[in-house]
Order: structure tokens, then C-alpha cells, then sequence
């Protein structure tokens, strides 16, 4: 650590003594800043202490980025341990952050790249988050459900990690969310194409399917339109996309009856 980098940490460190917290963050800050890619090895931490002061002062998203510097530099330098746990703490906070499932999967060895695994039902076959990224729900093909996972529990709790499972029509298969509706693509693949429709979930209440539409011949992907307006179904069979007002939605389901 140069003279000027070693004085500027004493002074955080008194500052924080003083409970001075402003201050001292923005000298951390400024060693952090100063010192780049040659700090010591020593002072790589204070990416973590910079990022829990920004967390308690509320600032999520700018303290995850001093977080993830962290682990690059941690990584980089092969401290894995200290680099994988710090993800773990990041994806406490945010457990929809793929950047940080990626940073895991890139530290870990081949063998070592799945760093957790859950009971998923029979067939998983369609995986979507939640707009928060706090939520997992996975078609499951052979149960006709949907299984509805904590994604905060998937690395620390899996065996709590399993919140609902919802059952839908014949052989669900494609998958939307937004943040009202959960919609699922029934496809009767191996019952003969009488049973086809699209289920629509409450997140709120996953103790059952909220209603149904109709569906053409093997509905099979899902995707909600950038506006958030629209849902966009491809069937399979019928060689046709649908296109369904979501604003009219209620409308839809009680045309089908539920």
C-alpha cells in the first residue's frame, strides 16, 4: 500500500470511531478509486465494508456493485472461497441477479458448477422468474403443475426452497410472468389435443389456477409484448400465434367459463 493510501485508511478508520459514517465511506471510496487493480491484497475487503455501509444507508444497487468487485478482484487473485461467498451474500439480497449464477459457475471447478439442485416435479420442461427475481416457477410436464420455488432458498434452504405446487391442464409446457399473472401453457401433448389451453395463475394465491383460456392446437411458448399489454402464444399444431389483450383478460376467462 503507498503512504498516501495507507494515511487514508487510517483516516476512514478514525471517522468510523467517530461514527462519522458519511465521511468514512467516501474516504474508502476514494482508496478504493485511487488504488484500482494494484490495491493490496489486504484491502480488497473494503469493497465489502464500502458495500454494507451503501446498504445501510439504502443504497441496494450501488452497494451489490461494490459487492461484485469484490468477487472479481477476490477471483482474480484466487481467493475463491472469499469470492463465492460473497456471491452468496449478494444473492441474499437479490436473488435474481443471473450476472452473479454466472460469476459462481465461472469460479467453480466443471465438476463443481452446479451449486444446487431441487426436486422440480416429473418432466420439468419450462423455467421462468418472477419480475422480482424472488420467485422460481417450473412447468412440470408429467404432474400436470406447476412447482413455485423461493429463489432466495434455492443455494441456502432447498429443502424449504418449494412454496406451492399448482395444478393445471394436460401437459403444461410454456411459461410467462408478469407481475399480476402467471400463464401457462397446457398443451395435452400425449392426450389427443382435446384438453389444450392456457391456465392463468394468481401469485398472490397459489392455491389454485385463477382461470383458463383457450388455447389452438399444442400451445407450446409464451411471451409477454415489451409494453406489457399483450401475451403472444405459438400453437404448435395449428401452425398460428395468438395474440390476447391482457387489458381484457377477466373478459377472456369468462368467456371460456373459468
Amino acid at each position: 500500500m503507498s503512504a498516501n493510501l495507507a494515511r487514508l485508511r487510517k483516516r476512514a478508520a478514525e471517522l468510523e470511531q467517530k461514527k462519522q459514517f458519511d465521511r468514512a465511506l467516501e474516504v474508502y471510496v476514494q482508496i478504493l478509486d485511487e488504488g484500482g487493480k494494484d490495491l493490496d491484497d489486504e484491502d480488497v475487503p473494503l469493497f465489502n465494508r464500502v458495500g454494507d455501509m451503501l446498504m445501510r444507508k439504502g443504497s441496494v444497487t450501488e452497494a451489490l456493485g461494490y459487492y461484485e468487485r469484490a468477487v472479481d478482484m477476490y477471483a482474480e487473485r484466487g481467493y475463491l472461497n472469499n469470492a463465492i461467498a460473497l456471491c452468496g451474500k449478494i444473492l441474499r439480497v437479490n436473488p435474481g441477479r443471473t450476472q452473479t449464477y454466472l460469476k459462481l459457475a465461472s469460479m467453480s471447478d466443471l465438476d463443481k458448477a452446479v451449486v444446487a439442485r431441487v426436486p422440480a416435479g416429473c418432466n420439468p420442461v419450462r423455467v421462468a422468474l418472477s419480475p422480482a427475481g424472488d420467485r422460481v416457477y417450473v412447468t412440470a410436464r408429467g404432474s400436470n403443475a406447476v412447482q413455485v420455488f423461493d429463489a432466495g432458498k434455492l443455494l441456502g434452504d432447498r429443502e424449504h426452497s418449494l412454496q406451492a405446487s399448482v395444478p393445471v391442464g394436460q401437459s403444461p409446457v410454456g411459461l410467462a410472468v408478469d407481475g399480476a399473472h402467471v400463464f401457462v401453457a397446457n398443451s395435452d401433448r400425449f392426450g389427443g389435443g382435446q384438453h389444450q389451453s392456457l391456465s392463468v395463475l394468481d401469485p398472490a394465491h397459489l392455491d389454485a389456477s385463477a382461470g383458463s383460456i383457450p388455447a389452438g392446437g399444442f400451445p407450446r411458448e409464451l411471451r409477454i409484448t415489451s409494453d406489457g399489454k399483450s401475451l403472444l402464444v405459438t400453437n404448435f399444431e395449428s401452425g398460428s400465434v395468438e395474440l390476447i389483450d391482457l387489458a381484457r383478460l377477466d373478459e377472456a376467462m369468462r368467456g371460456a367459463g373459468k
